[in-house]
């Protein structure tokens, strides 16, 4: 019975994170329209997109931030600055783990989500994601280094970013959770959500968004850049046959953990939610495997 209910769950939580109305948007509206208690160490920002539209988000400042890197959030699918993922709690819980590993962070929701300005827009993650950026640049200065942390959906935003050459400059470190591809993420959650027969005629009414493939822009990063790449062992948006061939694609260039947990699940634990039977609870661990690379990168700072 509990492996029943434990399905049912994350069935539920798979149509929630990626299938709304028919054949569902990638970037839909969350959260909320105001900020709620912040975490300690927490502030509201905003910042403006290069086509005017005015992001919203939190940051997470540490006594030591202008001599540690800056982890800058991409967050996925149904998450928010002001609420967490899909209004689990653990967002704050993961900001704060972060903090007294010694790192700020900055979360920032895409347009139209949680407290930001305009509509929902796939084709603007990448406008989206380099005001993040640019942000996140004036934080740490010119000598400063930032992490950048993107999980299921946000790793769209980050492959849209990664084209960007200036991004070299202050990127220290790459953790990409649940990836995604641009060209079948539409098709693969209609699939999911509709089946083999009906998904693909639904997924025709949404259009893949203007980005890269990230096996494409990890294959000229990963190589300057540690980089660790998470893959869930169950995930319909990335099917096998696909996390195969972005393996392959990418070698050696970066270090892949497989994680026994499936896509939702997996979202969840990197965002201070740990499923447990039919229900879960917030952590504030990190997960080990992130820990040790963020730890890493913290002590290689100075070399």
């Amino acid at each position: 019975m509990a492996v029943t209910n434990r399905r049912a769950f994350a069935a539920a939580l798979c149509v929630a994170l990626f299938s709304a109305g028919c054949a569902a948007p990638l970037v839909v509206e969350a959260g909320r329209e105001q900020f709620g208690e912040l975490p300690i160490g927490g502030e509201v920002v905003r910042v403006a997109t290069d086509d005017g539209v005015g992001l919203a988000g939190l940051l997470v400042r540490t006594p030591t931030m202008q001599t540690t890197p800056l982890v800058l959030h991409l967050l996925p699918r149904g998450g928010s600055a002001t609420s967490g993922v899909l209004q689990f709690g653990g967002l704050h819980e993961l900001l704060g783990a972060l903090r007294e590993e010694g790192f700020a962070s900055l979360v920032i929701d895409y347009r139209g989500v949680g407290a930001s300005a305009g509509d929902v827009d796939s084709d603007a993650l990448g406008r989206d994601a380099a005001a993040m950026w640019r942000y996140a640049r004036q934080l740490v200065g010119e000598q400063g280094a930032i992490v950048l942390r993107a999980s299921s959906l946000g790793t769209l935003a980050a492959a849209a970013l990664l084209d960007e050459p200036e991004v070299a400059v202050s990127l220290r470190a790459l953790l990409l959770i649940a990836p995604v591809d641009a060209r079948t993420v539409v098709g693969n959650a209609a699939r999911e959500r509709h089946g083999a027969l009906l998904g693909p005629l639904l997924a025709l009414f949404h259009r893949s968004p203007p980005i890269r493939p990230l096996a494409d822009v990890l294959r000229e990063r990963a190589a300057r850049t540690p980089t660790l790449l998470v893959l869930p062992a169950d995930d319909p948006l990335l099917p096998p046959d696909e996390a195969v061939a972005l393996r392959a694609q990418l070698g050696e260039a970066v270090h892949c953990v497989d994680d026994p947990r499936d896509h939702e699940e997996l979202v969840l634990r990197y965002h201070g939610f740990a499923l447990e039977g039919f229900g879960g609870a917030v952590t504030r661990e990190l997960p080990p495997d992130e820990a040790a690379f963020l730890r890493a990168r913290d002590r290689g700072r100075s070399r």
